[in-house]
């Protein structure tokens, strides 16, 4: 955020109006602050992802389970709707046979193999072509008693409870285990962006990146590309504060003490930024070109010397007794002074290449966009626009006078300060309608 005292050289009535209306903090700095006040009520009204700890937010009914997942050997599994960590649910991905299949399973009473109830087995070949090492997103939407089940958006199964009941909303995780045909082959995957959202409020309850976020779970190993593989284990989510697999989240006191840090930090910038504004509006500063025998209210906040050689033009603070009339002949003077001066500096490097916007403000010491609001005020065009017209016209000049009638066009091109022929010859008939050789011969003729 620019915070500036003072503005260089208002040679209009509107101009001066401008800079006197003008308030700190400017349009980027009320934006930055926008910018911070709402990263700070983000982080005080927002749950935090990825923890875990418990709250008294009402149990969802509804809900939604997502991560995404690439099959390493064997299979995926994602584990939802758990009671215990011997009673949940279990919706695998299964390549064992070469062919993708859909297995959803039931543990009740133990986590063994021989405890796992097989609910169903789905061939799902035809309508998601699952491949080793590929990476998909699974996405598992409960509503009371129906579980719907799709993969990478594509509906691959709907089934409701076999037992009747609702789906109930408790422990979570992921299990590899041995593969069916061959008990000692396991299974292996790797797992991102684990997700839960209430499907009624649309609030995120839990949503872990485990590259951010480490690993919540009680088993599996981070990679370098912050992905959680799990090989032959049962990974469970668990809440720091209390270790139990519950996946509904609270309001971390961390990030609400550095919201509210951050929005107090707003307020106070603002404030002190109105103060500022005040401040500086009442001392009415203003800067003013002097020429010789100036008061001594002078610093040297810029010095150069005129183009016409005389006195270095110094710029002074005025007290509010001293300001620019505001009557419109010396609003005028100061036109005419500064068009004199800006005419003067362009004509006498007209021919040198590197006359542009830097060297200007070099020149008549004045900031970039001080010179190009006189510019365009004063003129109504850009610097740049200006400077090119009078190389042209002074081409065009050259061109039609006899005394040059044996200079060829590249010359003249360079002695109007282009230093690319074809770049002249471009911008010579944009302006004029026609080639230079050609302007030249009709001219002649």
């Amino acid at each position: 955020m620019t915070i500036t005292a003072v503005y260089v050289n208002p040679c209009t009535p509107r101009l001066r109006r401008q800079a006197k209306s003008n308030r700190i903090p400017s349009v980027g700095g009320r934006s930055l602050l926008c910018s911070l006040l709402l990263a700070g009520s983000a982080l005080v009204f927002s749950p935090v992802h990825g923890k875990g700890a418990s709250s008294d937010r009402p149990v969802p009914t509804h809900y939604c389970v997502e991560v995404d997942f690439a099959i390493a050997n064997v299979a995926a599994g994602v584990i939802f709707a758990g009671e215990s960590r011997t009673d949940y649910y279990m919706w695998q991905i299964n390549l064992e046979t070469g062919s993708p299949r859909f297995r959803p399973h039931h543990w009740h009473g133990g986590d063994t193999p021989q405890d796992a109830r097989l609910l169903d087995e789905v061939d799902i070949a035809e309508l998601v072509g699952v491949q080793r090492d590929s990476t998909y997103h699974l996405r598992i939407e409960v509503r009371g008693d129906v579980a719907a089940t799709f993969l990478d958006g594509i509906r691959i199964d709907e089934r409701p409870n076999p037992y009747g009941a609702a789906y109930p909303y408790g422990a979570l995780g992921l299990r590899e285990g041995r593969a069916l045909l061959n008990p000692y082959n396991w299974e292996e995957a790797y797992f991102d962006d684990f997700t839960v959202t209430d499907l009624d409020t649309q609030d995120t309850l839990l949503h872990v990146t485990f590259g951010a976020d480490g690993n919540p779970f009680s088993d599996g190993s981070l990679t370098e590309d912050g992905r959680l593989r799990v090989e032959n284990a049962d990974a469970w989510f668990l809440s720091p504060e209390t270790g139990d697999p519950t996946p509904a989240v609270a309001f971390s006191g961390q990030a609400w003490v550095i919201g509210v840090i951050i929005i107090c930090c707003v307020v106070a910038l603002t404030i002190a930024a109105i103060l500022f504004s005040r401040f500086r509006r009442k001392r009415g500063l203003w800067i003013e070109e002097g020429g010789a025998g100036t008061a001594h209210y002078t610093r040297s906040l810029c010095v150069d010397s005129a183009v016409d050689g005389s006195a270095p033009a110094t710029a002074r603070l005025l007290p509010n007794k001293e300001r620019t009339p505001k009557n419109e002949d010396g609003a005028e003077e100061l036109d005419q002074q500064f068009i004199d001066r800006f005419n003067r500096t362009v004509a006498d490097n007209l021919s040198r290449p590197e006359l542009d916007i830097a060297f200007l403000c070099d020149k008549l010491c004045m900031s970039r966009t001080s010179l190009y609001r006189h510019v365009k005020t004063c003129f109504g065009v850009s610097p740049n626009l200006y400077i090119r017209r009078q190389r042209l016209e002074r081409a065009r000049q050259m061109l039609l006078s006899p005394e040059t009638a044996d200079i060829s066009i590249a010359a003249i091109a360079y002695d109007c300060g282009f230093s690319s022929l074809n770049y002249f010859r471009a911008c010579f008939k944009n302006e004029y309608g026609c080639l230079p050789n050609e302007f030249r011969g009709i001219q002649h003729n």
